[in-house]
């Protein structure tokens, strides 16, 4: 039993996974393929839920991450139910780590996961690496220093299984000496080898315009046995005979036309060709546009998040950076819940992306600090969802805005984005707690509703009032054309300063890049907003 390809998104390039669903017993066993990981849900009549296995919530492709993020236009999946009872899941990308190995060499192209299809339990995940003679080279995996790929494309791209499940067609380009180079090969699982098509087959012409697209198995063109079909720029290929061993090609195979498949180029390349549906049916099935809904896409993510965190020793001084981490060590981890910085705790995030979910907070209590570097504090990869922003928590008893009581962020080199307070120096829905104290270089806020909000606060040394502490330098306000909710939500401030004194602005900008989306001038947001408040600008 092969699986079913579902239309998930007509871009190639996209954070939308690819669909592969395959039936077994009384249900499907559905797998949502990820830029870099795997997803698994059962489904049946009456229930539809996600499937965990050893590997967690989501079975790693990529060990930099496991949350979600763009797949690569080569990226092609395929499932089937082998004899044994066991579905098999292939994989192709450019590099893939073998779970739970990751991340020591090698890599691979091509990987195979193995699931119980009673359960979902995962047996075994094994890349595919190159026979004795080093074919088919898939992920130059012996690190020579090859030629650039041309067109650009390099590594495994198609991928099918074949005769049972019990063998795997791959297409793509393969390192042969310094150079990548077509290949179209078979791998026999059960004996760990590779056959060569491309000389079975005698392909007329450049090989090269059959090995750039994703697969699509159907019925040959004979009505006997399975085909492999392959998108070219002229139609339709088709590869025969795939499930006796009688491989055969044909190209356009009759009835398919002259339409071109569409294109994608990517930049600075020559085009990759995508594949095309053969059923239309396919294409319009309304679930799929439910499933891309915002509200589907929250739930897929929160399937793979974190519910905060909770420091293991207080006070204490903990750094996070892309390559050490408690999340695995990825960079890019999402917060389901609040993440909360208590008193005594001094976090560092280095070149981290930390995505919050829509009702998850970063706060820093007074007393905590974070400082981070060349760091992105975003919502989630869902269309037109926001996240409500950073929370820097004061104690208004200490006057003197003195560090160790209140809380602190240092953001350089840093993103705050689609958030409905990027920083607000308070604790939202209660008040009491301002002082906190933010300070901003070379940083962006970006399509906040609004950017930074500081209020309530006087700082008083001896009987005088002294500049607060707050402080932006070389930090930009931007709304852009990616304003994620333009119907729900205009730009109001980029920065509401109320009730306190003497913040510093030194060459920064505020800009709305995106008026065309509020006619009404009055919609599109102010840049500095101050109400019984004063401030110093420098150098705009």
């Amino acid at each position: 039993a092969y699986g079913a390809v579902i239309a998930t998104s007509v871009v190639a390039k996209s954070s939308v996974p690819m669909l592969r669903a395959i039936k077994a017993g009384d249900g499907y066993w559905l797998y949502a393929v990820h830029a870099r990981s795997v997803v698994q849900y059962r489904i049946t009549a009456t229930n539809f839920e996600q499937i965990s296995t050893i590997a967690g919530g989501a079975v790693p492709l990529d060990p930099s991450t496991i949350a979600f993020g763009f797949k690569a236009p080569t990226r092609d999946a395929s499932v089937v139910l082998a004899s044994n009872g066991e579905i098999r899941l292939a994989v192709t990308d450019e590099t893939i780590f073998e779970w739970p190995f990751a991340p020591d060499p090698p890599n691979y192209s091509v990987i195979v996961m193995r699931f119980d299809a009673q359960d979902g339990a995962l047996f075994d995940v094994q890349g595919l690496g190159p026979d004795q003679n080093d074919y088919p080279d898939f992920g130059n995996i012996n690190g020579n220093n090859v030629n650039p790929p041309d067109p650009g494309q390099k590594s495994a791209t198609g991928v099918a299984w074949i005769d049972e499940g019990e063998k795997l067609l791959v297409t793509g380009r393969e390192v042969d000496g310094l150079n990548w180079v077509p290949a179209m090969a078979v791998y026999d699982l059960a004996n760990g080898t590779w056959l060569d098509l491309l000389p079975v087959l005698n392909i007329q012409g450049d090989p090269s315009n059959y090995v750039r697209a994703r697969l699509l198995r159907n019925t040959p063109p004979n009505g006997e046995n399975g085909a492999i079909y392959i998108p070219y720029p002229a139609g339709l290929a088709a590869v025969t005979g795939v499930d006796d061993g009688t491989y055969a090609f044909q190209a356009p195979v009759p009835g398919s036309g002259s339409l071109v498949p569409p294109t994608y180029v990517p930049p600075f390349t020559t085009p990759y060709f995508l594949p095309r549906f053969i059923n239309a049916q396919v294409m319009n099935e309304p679930h799929v546009a439910q499933y891309n809904s915002s509200a589907c896409c929250e739930w897929r993510e929160n399937s793979e998040g974190y519910a905060g965190y909770t420091f293991p020793v207080i006070p204490g001084t903990y750094t996070w950076n892309a390559g050490n981490n408690p999340f695995g060590s990825c960079p890019e981890v999402l917060f389901l819940s609040d993440l909360i910085i208590p008193a005594g705790v001094t976090l560092n995030i280095n070149d981290m992306v930390l995505k919050f979910a829509p009702t998850a907070h970063l706060i820093i209590r007074a007393g905590g600090a974070v400082n981070a570097g060349g760091s992105t504090f975003t919502s989630t990869d869902c269309l037109g969802v926001r996240w409500p922003g950073i929370r820097v928590e004061g104690n208004p008893m200490n006057l003197t805005q003195n560090e160790s009581a209140q809380g602190s962020l240092k953001l350089n080199n840093c993103l705050v984005e689609e958030a409905h307070v990027g920083v607000w120096c308070a604790r939202e829905g209660e008040s009491g707690h301002y002082g906190g104290i933010v300070r901003s270089y070379n940083s962006t806020f970006v399509d906040c509703i609004v950017g930074a909000r500081i209020e309530r606060y006087h700082r008083i040394i001896g009987s005088n009032e002294y500049p607060n502490k707050c402080t932006f330098a070389n930090t930009d306000f931007r709304t852009t054309l990616s304003w994620p909710d333009p119907v729900e939500y205009s730009p109001d401030k980029h920065v509401w300063l109320y009730h306190v004194n003497g913040v510093s602005f030194n060459n920064c900008s505020f800009v709305n890049a995106a008026t065309f989306f509020w006619p009404s001038v009055a919609q599109r947001g102010r840049g500095i907003h101050a109400l019984r408040a004063t401030f110093r600008c420098n150098g705009f």
